[in-house]
């Protein structure tokens, strides 16, 4: 080997150029997405007044929709028009996804606002820890209430309107990972995110063909 040839180790960073063909890597913090992505869309977020849903509506905001939250709580609404309002457009509809009747409201006071969704994120859920053994009846039944009750009645109401418009739509159901795996502590959640989860694969298959997808998305 030449005295002045150089062979990089593995702990010899930047070294190595990218092989050619490939691209450059993006700078650190970009987005995958650019701004304006979502220009004259309208985006539904349940629960999205805190927490993972407001990040989403918050970044659906920045890639140019036009943004509807629906929460129950007033402060929860609040929080997301302060932290919205000044990303673009944004309305807030008081909502208790596990009753019908309140989500076709909802969905009614964001098709005035700006028109039917085109997407709907299914992120509202119910949860706290607890031993199975401990659970109520009670507690049982409000967590699947709201976490897979809640998120088929969003989505029926998302599809059935985009099955008369004859339009396509997105739906996008926040899943867990206990879902697959179980969660001790969490016998309530983790059930009623398996069932999350099974929506998402009979719904796309349903209405797939209608050009209404349904995916899943789970963080972590």
């Amino acid at each position: 080997m030449a005295a002045d040839e150089h062979h990089p180790q593995s702990g010899d960073r930047g070294a190595v150029d990218a092989p050619p063909g490939l691209p450059a890597p993006p700078p650190l913090g970009s987005s995958a997405l650019p701004a304006g992505t979502y220009d004259g869309k309208v985006v539904l977020v349940t629960g999205g007044g805190t927490g993972l849903g407001k990040a989403i509506a918050a970044e659906f905001a920045r890639l140019g929709a036009s943004v509807v939250v629906a929460s129950r709580k007033p402060e929860h609404l609040a929080a997301a028009e302060e932290a919205l309002g000044a990303l673009g457009p944004v309305c807030t509809v008081s909502c208790d996804i596990r009753d019908a009747e309140q989500i076709a409201a909802a969905f009614d006071a964001a098709t005035t606002a700006f028109g039917l969704p085109d997407v709907l994120v299914n992120n509202a859920a119910a949860n706290f820890p607890s031993p199975a053994e401990d659970l109520s009846p009670n507690a049982w039944r409000t967590v699947v209430d709201i976490t897979l009750n809640g998120t088929y009645l969003c989505a029926r109401e998302f599809a059935r309107r985009h099955l008369e418009a004859g339009t396509p739509g997105s739906i996008v159901n926040v899943g867990a990972s206990y879902a697959w795996t179980g969660g001790p502590g969490f016998a309530h959640s983790a059930a009623a995110k398996a069932g999350v989860k099974n929506l998402v694969e009979t719904l796309a298959v349903e209405w797939g063909p209608y050009g209404i997808q349904v995916n899943g998305l789970v963080p972590g």
